[in-house]
């Protein structure tokens, strides 16, 4: 949350089709904690699919809300960044951790790679083929 900041509920309660698509911000916690977010997304989808939101606590944010449209943001890394955070909250400096999904391009491929690697089975082969590690094989025969 931007610093003096308050938590805006603006949204909640009422009906997606009353409300302006130009004041929607779906980043309203109490959309989330109420499960009520559905019915604005599903406007979003198919009246602004690309919405942009100007005010939120957060700050400005787009949404982008059909398949089509993030395949495409996701697919142009020298356009649309993951760089800094994936997050519309901005993230704690003193958590200075990288994620695996907030990458960009090549460094996302690169560690894809590695983990797709291990979670094969290419890494550790004697532990999983024990089934020390490998949950279906641990628990075969087992109603968990």
């Amino acid at each position: 949350m931007r610093e003096g900041a308050l938590e805006r509920n603006t949204m909640f309660g009422k009906d997606p089709c009353a409300i302006s698509l130009e004041d929607y911000d779906v980043s309203q916690r109490k959309l989330y904690s109420s499960d009520s977010a559905w019915g604005f997304f599903d406007r979003l989808r198919k009246e602004d699919p690309v919405h942009y939101c100007k005010d939120s606590e957060f700050g400005p944010y787009w949404s982008i809300t059909r398949f089509d449209d993030i395949m495409e943001v996701e697919g142009n890394p020298e356009i649309f960044s993951s760089e800094g955070s994936i997050s519309i909250e901005e993230p704690d400096e003193e958590l200075n951790v990288s994620m695996f999904i907030a990458m960009d391009e090549p460094e996302h491929s690169r560690q894809r790679g590695r983990r797709g690697a291990a979670q094969s089975g290419q890494y550790g082969r004697a532990d999983s083929r024990a089934g020390r590690h490998h949950p279906r094989r641990a628990t075969r025969g087992r109603n968990l």
